[in-house]
C-alpha cells in the first residue's frame, strides 16, 4: 500500500474512533498489543476501550496532522476514567499507533500515548519542573 493510501486509511481510522464505530474497518479476531487492564482479545476488547474512554471523556475526538499521527482532543473528564475521579479538566495529547491491514482492514494494532500527559493535565501528577520540560522540547523538536 503505497504511502498516500496508508494516510488516508489511517486517518479513517481515527475518524470511525471518533464516531464510535470500528466494525468497517477492524478485523473482528484484531490483536492489540497495547491492551487496557482487563481488556479482551479482539474488536470486542477495542470497543470495550473505547466505550470506557467515551463515559470518562464524551467528547473524546482525534485529529491527524502531516504527520499522521493523532492529537487526542479529550473533553472535559467527566466521569472515573483509569481509576481518576471525575475532575471536569480539559485534556489534550498525543498518540502515535501502528497498524497491519490484511484485505483492507486493520488485522493488529500497537499504539502508546502521552498518558504521564494527560494525568498531569487531570491535576493528579504533578507537572515537571520548568528546566525538565525545556530539556524535553529540545530533545522532541524535529527541526
Amino acid at each position: 500500500m503505497p504511502t498516500e493510501e496508508h494516510k488516508t486509511a489511517y486517518r479513517r481510522i481515527i475518524e470511525v474512533v471518533n464516531a464510535g464505530d470500528s466494525d468497517a474497518l477492524f478485523a473482528a479476531d484484531m490483536v492489540d498489543h497495547n491492551p487496557v487492564p482487563d481488556q479482551v482479545p479482539g474488536l470486542a476488547g477495542f470497543k470495550q476501550w473505547m466505550s470506557t474512554a467515551r463515559r470518562g471523556f464524551p467528547d473524546l475526538h482525534g485529529t491527524v496532522g502531516d504527520t499522521c499521527w493523532p492529537r487526542a482532543t479529550w473533553s472535559r473528564h467527566l466521569a472515573r476514567h483509569a481509576g481518576v475521579a471525575p475532575t471536569g479538566q480539559f485534556v489534550v495529547f498525543e498518540a502515535y499507533h501502528i497498524a497491519r491491514f490484511d484485505d483492507g482492514i486493520v488485522a493488529e494494532w500497537w499504539g502508546t500515548a502521552d498518558i504521564f500527559g494527560a494525568l498531569a493535565q487531570l491535576g493528579v501528577l504533578p507537572w515537571p519542573d520548568k528546566a525538565c520540560v525545556l530539556s524535553s522540547l529540545v530533545v522532541r523538536s524535529p527541526r
